[in-house]
């Protein structure tokens, strides 16, 4: 899984298609989620630290 941020998109690489990509702000609250196409999934967001969850495993992004 490779993630990259900037203008407040999150883009998220190397899934499953059908892959259920959940974000969540730094204080845990839920942002929301979207669903992996073409082995990708994008999601705009306003915080500056975003953790991304697919499965049991996530990754910290940070925002440009």
């Amino acid at each position: 899984m490779v993630a990259s941020a900037h203008d407040g998109i999150v883009s998220i690489w190397g899934l499953d298609n059908g892959e259920v990509v959940k974000f969540f702000a730094a204080d845990g609250k839920y942002l929301g989620s979207t669903v992996a196409a073409n082995g990708a999934a994008s999601y705009a967001v306003s915080e500056s630290l975003v953790i991304a969850k697919v499965g049991k495993d996530s990754i910290k992004i940070a925002m440009k």
